[in-house]
Formats: C-alpha cells, structure tokens, sequence
C-alpha cells in the first residue's frame, strides 16, 4: 500500500513528488499508517494497539483462564507418589543379594515400582518382594512384585506392575526374598 502512495504521488508531480520544498516524508507516511488503521479498525471492529487498548487486552484473562485449566488438571492427574524405600540400600536377610535404589508406588496410575542397581549377588535367581495395604474399608490386600536378576554387579533395575487391588491407595514392604537359581 506504501509503494502505491509512493508511485502516485511521483506520477503526479515532477517525478520527485515526495521531495518538495516544505514536504516531510516522515509526518506524511505516520498519517497515512494512522488512516489505514482507523480505517481497517472501523472494518473489523477490534481494538487497535495505540488506540484506546492495547490488541492483547482481550487475549490475556483467556490466556490466563486457560493456563488455571491446565494447571489444575495437571496436578490432579499428577496424584501423588508414595516411598517404600528411597534411594536406600536394602538387603535379603540372607545376606545374599543387596540392592540400592528406590521403590515406590504412583498413586493415580496405579504403578508399583523398583529403580536400582544390584551391589552385591550370589548368582543369578529370583528376587521377590511381598508387599500389603488396606482398602479405605480396612480389609487388607497382598500383592508380589518378583524379579528375575541376573546377579551380576551395578546390574540395572528397572521394574514396574500394576497390582490386582485397585482399591488400595498405600502399600508396606513385608518381606524381601531371593531365590538364587539352582545349579544345572
């Protein structure tokens, strides 16, 4: 639109136009932008930046509005994450197989979960946590997390289950057991 104004203004004139004695190119182009703003405003009926409100006016409380949604269904999906053991050392009572790492339940998915290494093995075998909680009614419920170890040293731990009761939203540690494989 500015090169038009631009072209016609020299068709008009000399050929230099714009460049008369007493002519201010700067004011001039500032009231034609403020022209073709009003005049695009009056068109649309939306709030022009520089005229009256700012352009984000409207935007900013549904913005905000949209950030509060979010962030409450965020933390309400987040639930929360219950410790049995964190980054803690724990060992058979045997003495056969230690492991340092954490193991905790996510609450909202439903998730049992054991993150560690292996310090210390006897062999491969079967590592077996039993585990047991109570439903909001008192009764109580038992579920077992097992683990098929290698039994090598820094071995990786990454296990996870969803147990059989729903219902319960805290878990104990029992007991830890593990059954090293028997000798072909």
């Amino acid at each position: 639109m500015l090169r038009y104004w631009l072209r016609r203004n020299e068709a008009a004139g000399s050929g230099k136009g714009y460049m008369k004695k007493g002519y201010n190119m700067k004011n001039s182009l500032l009231k034609m932008s403020r022209r073709l703003r009003t005049a695009s405003a009056a068109q649309s009926d939306l709030p022009v930046p520089g005229y009256g409100q700012p352009a984000v006016a409207g935007i900013m409380p549904a913005a905000l509005l949209l950030i509060g949604v979010l962030m409450t269904a965020a933390i309400a999906y987040a639930g929360e994450r219950q410790y049995l053991k964190k980054n803690d050392l724990f060992c058979v009572d045997s003495g056969s197989l230690c492991i340092r790492g954490s193991l905790y339940y996510d609450v909202n998915p439903r998730l049992l979960s054991l993150r560690g290494r292996v310090q210390k093995a006897k062999g491969p075998g079967l590592l077996r946590f039993r585990l047991s909680g109570r439903n909001d009614l008192g009764h109580p419920r038992y579920t077992t997390l097992e683990i098929r170890l290698r039994g090598r040293y820094r071995e990786i731990i990454n296990s996870r289950m969803i147990p059989d009761a729903a219902d319960v939203r805290s878990w104990m540690l029992e007991s830890t057991e593990y059954l090293p494989k028997e000798p072909d």
